[in-house]
């Protein structure tokens, strides 16, 4: 029976240790993204290729703005053509749970119910899919609703 509880004990200390290490990797990751090289907004908007002070412009740095609060990095550090996957797979929100709450967010500040089809498709692994990408995928979706309710 203390085997047992023996083996729970080390089980437990291997997880919390496990813990530590990836809590320590995701920091050294932030920190990488918070002292490396920061992205203007105009500049942003202009490689996505939207134009500033539009609808668009409000959602794209929105999107950037999510992404940056969830991997707890300065909005400004996200860049289009980083790498959804490979470039943010070491920050702290990169996992199933919270790409959830990343809907959650869009639909909460832009008022906008996402179809679950729509959601997979955001996030279809791809480790080459960049943030550009990606937020391009998200502002044709939102224009699309937009023709759909309009035709209501």
């Amino acid at each position: 029976m203390w085997l047992i509880g023996l083996a729970i004990l080390v089980g437990i200390i291997a997880l919390v240790i496990g813990m530590k290490w990836t809590r320590k990797r995701e920091l050294k990751e932030v920190e990488k993204f918070k002292s490396g090289p920061q992205t203007e907004s105009e500049v942003y908007l202009d490689t996505i290729g939207v134009k500033p002070g539009t609808p668009d412009a409000e959602m794209v740095l929105g999107i950037r703005s999510i992404i940056a609060e969830l991997g707890q990095i300065p909005a400004e550090s996200v860049k289009p053509e980083h790498r959804l996957w490979k470039d943010f797979q070491k920050l702290p929100f990169f996992d199933s749970p919270d790409t959830l709450e990343f809907i959650m967010m869009i639909e909460d500040i832009f008022k906008i119910n996402i179809a679950d089809k729509a959601a997979g498709n955001f996030f279809s692994y791809d480790e080459n899919l960049t943030v550009k990408e990606f937020t391009l995928r998200i502002l044709q979706y939102f224009q699309q609703e937009k023709l759909k309710e309009k035709s209501n």
